[in-house]
């Protein structure tokens, strides 16, 4: 289920319905994935990534293929961000990767 940018603040009431049901929810709405949606599209300078909150895919027996999950920009667990690709290629620049 793609809820559009337009929703604004009322995707909630949206996310707490579906609560429990298998459905895939994706938006383009600003921190959509930290608030219980599964993916978010985000900009990134002139690209698109996406975010993916894996608790709330694993709450409701949505698996997400780890190919997915590396290429996300961030990827939220139960307790918070569980991956961040930026601070990771960061961390690896330091390193000299």
């Amino acid at each position: 289920l793609f809820i559009s940018k337009s929703e604004g603040g009322r995707y909630m009431p949206i996310i707490k319905a579906l609560a429990g049901m298998p459905v895939f929810t994706v938006s383009d709405i600003k921190g959509f994935a930290r608030g219980g949606g599964m993916v978010e599209f985000v900009k990134i300078k002139k690209r698109i990534g996406f975010e993916i909150n894996k608790y709330a895919a694993d709450s409701v027996g949505i698996k997400i293929s780890s190919r997915l999950l590396i290429l996300a920009q961030k990827v939220y667990g139960k307790s918070g961000v569980i991956w961040d690709r930026e601070k990771r290629l960061q961390g690896n620049e330091k390193n000299g990767e």
